[in-house]
């Protein structure tokens, strides 16, 4: 047998040679195809981040534009209350007695007292001569024939005017009209109905509000002729080469307004940038660190895995941080659009709330209005005057009821403004005492329509007071609204606990809901049935939203012509 061939070193290290020289350039084969794949991936990320950027800023922008135009409509809301309540009071009396007419001065000085933002209400004949004003009486001589809100008046259906701007000469204070016709019983122009509002009404609250991206604010005609106001009230110009700006325009009320929010590109831009400047230096390193690995396999083959292991690591930290810094961003964006939504309903619901202790305020003074003649009466039995004081006392108590949830409303918007975000904040709740009062506040609304409201036992809860003051309010006053004319209403609150539940519900025998409607009547701006009543169709979105803040839901049960149940289901612990 032949001796056996030792093994030749030689030839084992030409062998681990060419084994090393392979895997060094494999490494570096993998390491170059890792940088431009970084390189590209991270181009392609920026790319698509900045996309992303104004992606979220147009949207912004148009959320913003929704929820700023809604709130612009609410003073002109306001504004119609003030022209509407001025032109009940004045009805058909003589001219020549509305400007000797000291009750109707003093109602028009007490409506303007009772509103923000306006400043004062005027009576003009169709001559345009100035008949009366809460500002002073007697009148001073003055005729609004060449104003635009008197011209834009006198077509018929002319609905609500929006007259030029007014720039005080003594404080400069910047204000508008916004009028209304007034008719003669054939439909005749006998006139103009007008009020004040105040500029400031826009800019003191844009100037609390964070706008996105630094964005602008402006209130102007639809023709976009004129800019009433805007903030920033010195807009900057767009940088140079930034771009066309995200412009988004909501519509304002029943006016001839928009409500324009513009978000510089360039502000856009900063943020990507910021943005690059946190994630570039990532990439860099990731390179630089592939650069490294790649210059050590040509010079060390011996340390191919350890290169390789590296890389991987590398790699897995990129992906981790690019995975951590997405996260991030998803998460901000996310709590920013919330915020908004939360902003925007609370303001439409408060908005909502206020109109119904202001009719009752308004309607029971005119009521006491109407017993002025027999209260002063040179004559009066005694039964007569225990009767007038009665009735005089139970009108004042409603006055107050409704002044004093105005009040309360008010002072929670305030409360709210200063805060930038308001959080639930759970207390006990006497419910039988709490619903008692907002029944107590509509009763002149109730009383009209001769609804009977009856609220049984109720569980107390642990709630947050404004928030359950909203739902229930809002399914009271549309228990009033819509009732059934051709028989007298029934309104019943009860509850019962059922578990780790308390269960509210509010039914009423009026016109019902058909069941094509009863899932939409919870969406914001719809409404269901014939439109014969006032609203907006948010009353019933805003229940449902602010009954799964707390932690619940709400159902709604109806039938054509037998009547509605809405059955309010929350957590008998307070809601997290």
């Amino acid at each position: 047998m032949p001796p056996a061939i030792p093994h030749s070193p030689r030839r084992h290290l030409a062998s681990l040679s060419v084994s090393r020289l392979s895997v060094s350039r494999l490494v570096a084969i993998l390491g170059l195809f890792g940088m431009v794949l970084i390189a590209g991936g991270t181009a392609g990320f920026a790319f698509s981040e900045r996309a992303r950027l104004l992606r979220d800023a147009a949207t912004q922008a148009e959320s913003t534009a929704a929820f700023l135009g809604d709130h612009a409509g609410r003073l002109f809301e306001v504004a119609d209350v003030a022209l509407s309540a001025t032109r009940a009071e004045f009805g058909s009396m003589p001219w020549d007695e509305v400007a000797r007419s000291t009750a109707l001065y003093a109602h028009m000085k007490a409506i303007r007292l009772a509103l923000p933002y306006i400043s004062n209400i005027w009576l003009n004949d169709e001559l345009g001569t100035l008949r009366l004003t809460s500002l002073a009486f007697p009148s001073p001589a003055s005729n609004a024939a060449d104003r635009l809100s008197f011209q834009q008046v006198h077509p018929a259906d002319s609905g609500l005017v929006v007259g030029e701007l007014i720039t005080a000469k003594l404080t400069g204070e910047k204000t508008f009209l916004v009028a209304r016709r007034l008719e003669w019983p054939d439909g005749g122009f006998r006139g103009m109905v007008s009020a004040t509002a105040e500029l400031a009404y826009f800019g003191d609250y844009w100037s609390r509000l964070s706008i996105p991206y630094d964005g602008r604010v402006a209130l102007m005609r639809s023709s976009l002729s004129e800019t009433f106001v805007q903030y920033p009230a010195s807009a900057a110009a767009p940088a140079a080469g930034g771009g066309a700006d995200l412009v988004a325009a909501s519509a304002v009320a029943n006016v001839p307004l928009i409500l324009r929010v513009t978000i510089p590109r360039a502000a856009v831009s900063d943020v990507w940038h910021r943005w690059l400047a946190s994630y570039l230096p990532l990439a860099f390193a990731a390179l630089l660190a592939l650069l490294a690995l790649t210059l050590l396999a040509f010079r060390q083959g011996t340390r191919d895995a350890a290169s390789f292991a590296a890389l991987r690591t590398a790699r897995a930290a990129l992906a981790q941080a690019n995975a951590g810094l997405e996260a991030t961003v998803a998460s901000r964006t996310a709590e920013l659009r919330a915020t908004t939504e939360e902003v925007q309903q609370f303001a439409y619901l408060v908005s909502h709330d206020l109109r119904g202790p202001l009719l009752n305020v308004t309607g029971f003074a005119g009521e006491m209005a109407g017993l002025r003649e027999q209260i002063f009466a040179p004559v009066l039995t005694d039964t007569e005057r225990t009767r007038l004081a009665a009735e005089f006392d139970e009108m004042l108590g409603f006055i107050r009821a409704g002044t004093r949830k105005m009040d309360g409303l008010l002072r929670h918007v305030l409360a709210l403004s200063r805060e930038g975000q308001r959080t639930l904040r759970p207390e006990t709740l006497d419910m039988a005492d709490l619903v008692r009062g907002l029944a107590d506040a509509q009763r002149y609304q109730s009383a009209q329509a001769a609804v009977a409201v009856s609220v049984g036992a109720l569980p107390a809860l642990v709630a947050d007071r404004l928030a359950v003051e909203q739902i229930f309010g809002n399914l009271l006053d549309n228990a009033v609204k819509y009732h059934d004319h051709a028989r007298p209403g029934r309104v019943a609150v009860s509850g019962r606990r059922e578990g780790a539940t308390l269960v509210y519900e509010v039914s009423d025998n009026g016109r019902g809901i058909a069941p094509a409607d009863q899932a939409r009547v919870f969406e914001l701006f719809r409404r269901a049935g014939v439109q014969d009543t006032t609203g907006e169709g948010i009353g019933l979105a805003f229940v449902r939203a602010l009954t799964r803040v707390m932690g619940g839901r709400v159902d709604v049960e109806s039938a054509l012509g037998v009547g509605t149940t809405f059955r309010i289901t929350l957590p008998a612990e307070p809601h997290a």
